[in-house]
């Protein structure tokens, strides 16, 4: 597969996730795990690809897992059985939101209390699509866990543009207020920051704001952070995602 075509921009979707009311950071998830289920084969840096991408998810390994098995593999494991051949290059976008989107309203993650034995099925279509998930679960968390703090950095301030998810796309049904704190997801970690804007505005469900953001940890945050990745503010559940715009660090004297 084409490099340009499987890197596709980390947005490509924004559009779609929200003419579905569809949460981004899973709708990019589908679309990770729909490669699995096309009939063409992955180079290990294609794979990499793949897992850097679910690595920067806001999703536990355990609902990545439940994601596949039970989201994306029921309504994209039967391209595999095409006869001579099914689709190579991508899944439609509406096609595959819908039809995830479905599946997740009709079994929500539950976080299991026990580790999920994984079924016959799921083996089955580990095999027919040359990639064993758990394989690419481990690559996720080694990329999750590559990252060492930056004893040096003391500040640590984002200029980003801030999207409020709408109340019926999962987002809060109050307003942010300037100051609004909450975790937002880094590589698969959880970082306390705060927003700042005008203390006379607000970013209702589903606008979008520019603001400056902080974080508690800034050394601890810093090596997480690119301006090239979408991540996502998280109370409770996501409830926006943050496009960083400019990063302005400062270090300690020596």
């Amino acid at each position: 597969m084409p490099d340009d075509l499987i890197k596709r921009p980390r947005l490509l979707w924004q559009t779609h996730a929200r003419k579905h009311n569809a949460e981004l950071a899973r709708v990019q998830v589908w679309d990770v795990f729909s490669e699995l289920f096309l009939d063409t084969s992955r180079n290990e840096e294609e794979k990499d690809w793949m897992a850097e991408l679910l690595a920067d998810s806001p999703f536990t390994l355990e609902e990545l897992e439940h994601i596949l098995s039970h989201e994306v593999s029921p309504v994209c494991s039967p391209n595999l059985f095409e006869w001579p051949g099914g689709e190579w290059l991508m899944f439609d976008p509406d096609w595959l939101i819908e039809r995830c989107l479905a599946r997740q309203k009709k079994r929500p993650f539950k976080q299991p209390a026990h580790p999920r034995q994984k079924s016959i099925i799921d083996r089955f279509v580990d095999t027919l699509a040359n990639l064993n998930s758990e394989t690419l679960l481990r690559r996720v968390e080694r990329f999750r866990n590559r990252f060492s703090s930056d004893e040096s950095v003391s500040e640590l301030k984002l200029i980003a543009r801030v999207e409020h998810y709408s109340t019926a796309c999962c987002g809060r049904t109050h307003a942010m207020r300037a100051g609004f704190g909450c975790p937002m997801v880094l590589r698969g970690h959880f970082h306390d920051c705060r927003l700042y804007f005008d203390e006379n505005e607000s970013i209702e469900p589903g606008e979008t704001k520019q603001v400056e953001i902080r974080f508690l940890c800034p050394t601890l945050v810093y090596p997480k952070i690119s301006q090239e990745i979408p991540y996502y503010l998280w109370e409770g559940k996501v409830i926006g995602h943050v496009e960083i715009l400019s990063i302005d660090v400062t270090r300690k004297e020596l």
